[in-house]
């Protein structure tokens, strides 16, 4: 940023990275996309503080924080804001990954509520092998679901890629999961 002389402040600098997280070709490690990055400070304006409204106008959220918050509303019980997620994934997102994300999301959310509230993000992403990227924001959220609020999402989001896998639309075996997550 200041190469381009760009006026960032640290939150600001933040959520640009956030949104420019993409998943790795090679592996499971997700990777900033430094060109997506250099193509929006180049679409900033030069000298005058960027605020997060200006970065809303030229970098979308990236997906993975986009399934994070599909899976935030369902887990909140706000199936209208998740039927809306659906919809606006739809339009860009292969249905497929957007579930490959969620079941991820699962995974992790698992990680959490069994390693119980008194374990620390580094310890359990040390021990699971899960990035600890993957598995903060996701910590707060994890206090509040019980094994059984658990068991729920990790069935339903089973029965979602068992379903997209048999040749239902995976959109709508997304939308079937997520409604049951909402409802429970």
């Amino acid at each position: 940023a200041s190469q381009r002389q760009r006026v960032l402040d640290r939150l600001v600098a933040h959520d640009m990275v956030q949104r420019a997280i993409r998943p790795s070709d090679g592996d499971s490690k997700p990777i900033i996309d430094q060109q997506l990055l250099a193509t929006a400070l180049d679409q900033l304006p030069k000298a005058e503080p960027i605020t997060l409204e200006m970065v809303d106008t030229i970098l979308a959220p990236s997906t993975q924080e986009n399934v994070f918050a599909l899976l935030g509303a369902a887990l909140a019980g706000d199936s209208t804001a998740a039927r809306s997620m659906i919809q606006n994934l739809r339009t860009n997102e292969d249905g497929h990954r957007v579930l490959a994300l969620l079941a991820s999301q699962a995974v992790s959310l698992s990680a959490l509520v069994l390693a119980g509230d008194g374990a620390k993000v580094d310890e359990i992403a040390r021990t699971t092998g899960i990035n600890p990227y993957a598995l903060r924001p996701l910590s707060a959220t994890a206090r509040q679901v019980s094994r059984a609020r658990l068991k729920v999402v990790v069935d339903a989001l089973t029965d979602a890629d068992e379903r997209a896998k048999s040749g239902t639309d995976p959109w709508t075996a997304i939308g079937v999961a997520i409604q049951k997550i909402a409802l429970s």
